[in-house]
């Protein structure tokens, strides 16, 4: 009978322990997502800056392109109607 209790006993302990392993294992998960996936402020504002930079950069080049574009057929419609005369 001593036995018996003496084991249920162990058994509790095992599993109380593994129980609080496993709340401890959450609780390192749930600070490992918050803290090690948020980029510092400062990094942050880096990447939203040169973003800006670079969408402006490529308005500016489109333009640049279509401007060129338009011109360029300007140009041909120019060459094809002094070839038709």
């Amino acid at each position: 009978m001593r036995q018996a209790i003496d084991t249920a006993r162990r058994k509790a302990k095992h599993s109380d322990f593994h129980g609080r392993l496993r709340s401890l294992t959450d609780k390192i998960g749930v600070y490992r997502k918050l803290f090690y996936t948020k980029a510092p402020a400062f990094e942050r504002r880096f990447y939203e800056r040169k973003r800006q930079r670079l969408e402006a950069l490529m308005r500016q080049e489109q333009h640049e392109l279509e401007h060129y574009i338009e011109n360029k057929m300007i140009m041909h419609k120019g060459s094809v109607a002094a070839k038709a005369k």
